[in-house]
């Protein structure tokens, strides 16, 4: 996110004002929690997006749960253009777009703080790394709380 919004001027780094509220999981979570707590709504469901690059069953079964076909699903699929007229979503959508599938990698399987924490410090310099680490730690406690609930196979 602080990537794609510094592409395309909306922000100077990790700790720029307008990204604040991306960086927590507790919008996600208030919301799943709505939904539980409100009377004749839809069942809420967490996805990891690790389980959607990593486990087809998962996905599968959401698609199940949901009403949606998973005869339907696709795992790889044509390049595309971003187009002309829409260079601002290239931050978003030009991985994706040249990819002809789930790029493996991108799963947070060996996720290494410090390793990371160094990368940052290359990219963001020393204050904005440790302000971004800091952002990750605070965020465990609701990753962990949601992933306990995440749809299972």
């Amino acid at each position: 996110m602080v990537r794609a919004a510094k592409a395309v001027g909306n922000a100077n780094g990790p700790s720029s004002p307008q990204l604040l509220m991306f960086m927590t999981l507790q919008w996600s979570k208030d919301l799943y929690q709505w939904y539980l707590d409100t009377p004749n709504a839809p069942t809420p469901f967490i996805v990891s997006a690790d389980d959607v690059m990593t486990r087809p069953d998962i996905v599968r079964k959401l698609c199940v749960e949901t009403g949606m076909d998973p005869d339907a699903l696709q795992y790889e699929w044509e390049t595309r253009e971003v187009p002309a007229h829409m260079p601002i979503i290239k931050p978003w959508v030009g991985t994706v777009f040249a990819s002809k599938g789930i790029l493996p990698g991108y799963d947070s399987k060996d996720f290494d703080l410090d390793k990371k924490k160094e990368e940052w410090k290359e990219e963001w310099g020393d204050e904005e790394a440790g302000f971004l680490a800091r952002k990750v730690t605070g965020a465990m406690e609701v990753y962990e709380w949601m992933m306990e609930r995440r749809i299972q196979a």
